[in-house]
């Protein structure tokens, strides 16, 4: 999906907004508010990451035998700050 796409998505689609705030996650740390978020609770990579598998699977996997659905995704990142 393309960024654009993403931003077309309606409600039904995306209730937790991960999509919006996947993308605010990625630009945070690329747009040098990366230095207040700590590489432990995030990187680049780990934002990929997310945004595949829960593309692909509807979910993220952050270790072998746990499933992150749409409302896990979003609280993890606020709760570490990587987006408001």
């Amino acid at each position: 999906m393309t960024m654009g796409e993403v931003l077309d998505r309606t409600g039904d689609q995306d209730p937790y907004k991960v999509a919006f705030h996947l993308i605010a996650a990625y630009l945070n740390i690329k747009g040098g508010n990366g230095a207040v978020i700590s590489p432990a609770a995030a990187t680049v990579q780990t934002i990929t990451t997310i945004w595949s598998e829960w593309v692909a699977k509807g979910y993220y996997e952050p270790f072998a035998g746990a499933q992150w659905g749409s409302e896990q995704i979003k609280t993890y990142l606020i709760s570490n700050g990587i987006v408001a």
